[in-house]
């Protein structure tokens, strides 16, 4: 099997701050930086409970953390609003459209139009939520335009604006910087001027401006997965436009442009039960949640049924553990150190161990400044190189290929090795090459 990521050595943070019950060192993860990975790869490692901040990729330890983070997906073609989201969308609307033109397919058709034939007797036709979600976007007020996942000062400042009025961040913390590695940043390395068809074909990462009067109000961070899903990142929108509900209203639009790609699911990220604010999520039926025990094929409950699942299958019992290495001060560790973490969906030393033994071979890639990590700018075929001036890709010497009981080094290295096997699972870690 071919290497088709390159990412940096994976570890576990046992002690970080959580921005949802604002625990100092309730958050535990297991994660690593990725140069480079094809988009597809990221789509199965959705299904192994990762998400991604920027190139950093990471799998929060549901067993020990202060937040149980659970995957949650949409039946977008299945989807059906609920009385709450239809009285987002009508909101939005009669707000959008009450004073401007809004053309219908007839071309001729202006809001006050469409509210007289309500008038006479279409009360009974059913809400279609494919219309509906659209018709703000048939004004000459508001619109939604695509744009390449870059940096620009209007999407600096609605950022900096959201960050500290909502989430009361440090001003000193919200910087250009911090945008592009968390919302611009990414390692699918794909081409610039995207389109929706190329988004459909190639997949990739892109950015959604919610412009209304030429000012922009939002902006939705999103990837799409040829095939598979439409994935939310991130939400920000303009505190002084709250009323219009836009964090309800972008998980609508994302629905209906889930549908038009033609995707099945729309992937929401995170399902947290025990943060209130998170909950909403649930609202958008039906959903699944991913079984985080799942080691193999990932495996689904419907939302309503997962905690009764939960409790009578005692999931607790077999959560298999994560191999937390610890160097001791002569430079070696025992095996009971590297088990000192329990998580769910990973296999053991043991299990790990096996599947190491029996692959064909791993990549090992070896920097080219003496043992350190040397980093360069993308290729010049990545046209978005001056833009993304903190996306870097590591020069390389040599490609370490080999049997798992050839690996160099001391103990640590293979235990590292042994952690992604145990958390990637047999079929994915061989895609994986390690920078050391």
């Amino acid at each position: 099997m071919s290497c088709q990521a390159v990412i940096s050595f994976p570890g576990y943070r046992s002690q970080g701050h959580c921005g949802y019950c604002e625990s100092a060192t309730g958050s535990k993860i297991y994660g690593f930086s990725a140069f480079k990975m094809p988009i597809q790869l990221y789509g199965e490692l959705l299904d192994k409970g990762f998400r991604r901040s920027g190139t950093f990729l990471y799998r929060p330890d549901l067993a020990n953390s202060c937040c149980p983070q659970y995957t949650i997906r949409l039946h977008a073609d299945e989807f059906k609003p609920s009385k709450e989201a239809k009285k987002v969308i009508k909101n939005f609307n009669k707000h959008i459209c009450s004073n401007s033109n809004v053309k219908t397919e007839n071309n001729d058709n202006t809001i006050e139009e469409l509210k007289k034939r309500k008038t006479k007797g279409s009360d009974n036709k059913p809400f279609d939520f494919d219309e509906a979600i659209k018709l703000s976007e048939k004004s000459d007020q508001f619109e939604i335009r695509l744009l390449d996942p870059k940096i620009t000062e209007e999407k600096f400042q609605l950022y900096k604006k959201y960050q500290q009025l909502i989430h009361k961040d440090d001003p000193e913390s919200v910087t250009r910087g911090s945008f592009k590695r968390f919302l611009c940043s990414n390692p699918f390395h794909q081409k610039s001027h995207i389109s929706y068809e190329r988004l459909k074909t190639e997949g990739g990462h892109f950015h959604q401006g919610y412009y209304l009067d030429g000012k922009l109000i939002a902006l939705a961070v999103l990837d799409s997965l040829p095939g598979k899903c439409l994935s939310s990142v991130y939400f920000m929108y303009d505190p002084d436009y709250t009323h219009l509900d836009l964090g309800k209203l972008s998980a609508l639009k994302e629905i209906a442009l889930t549908r038009e790609l033609g995707y099945k699911y729309y992937y929401l990220g995170y399902y947290i039960h025990t943060c209130i604010k998170m909950r909403y999520k649930g609202n958008y039926k039906p959903s699944d949640l991913l079984d985080p025990t799942s080691t193999s094929k990932p495996v689904w409950y419907p939302l309503e049924q997962f905690q009764d699942a939960f409790e009578k299958s005692n999931l607790k019992n077999k959560y298999a553990t994560i191999l937390n290495w610890k160097c001791a001060k002569d430079g070696d560790t025992s095996d009971s150190e590297y088990l000192s973490q329990h998580v769910p969906g990973v296999l053991s030393y043991k299990e790990a161990e096996k599947v190491a033994n029996n692959l064909n071979g791993y990549y090992l890639l070896e920097p080219d400044d003496n043992g350190t990590v040397s980093i360069s700018e993308d290729e010049e075929e990545d046209e978005y190189t001056d833009e993304f001036d903190d996306v870097y890709r590591p020069k390389l010497r040599k490609i370490h290929f080999g049997p798992f009981s050839h690996i160099p080094g001391n103990k640590v290295f293979k235990t590292m090795f042994l952690e992604l096997i145990a958390t990637l699972g047999p079929e994915l870690a061989p895609c994986f090459g390690v920078v050391y």
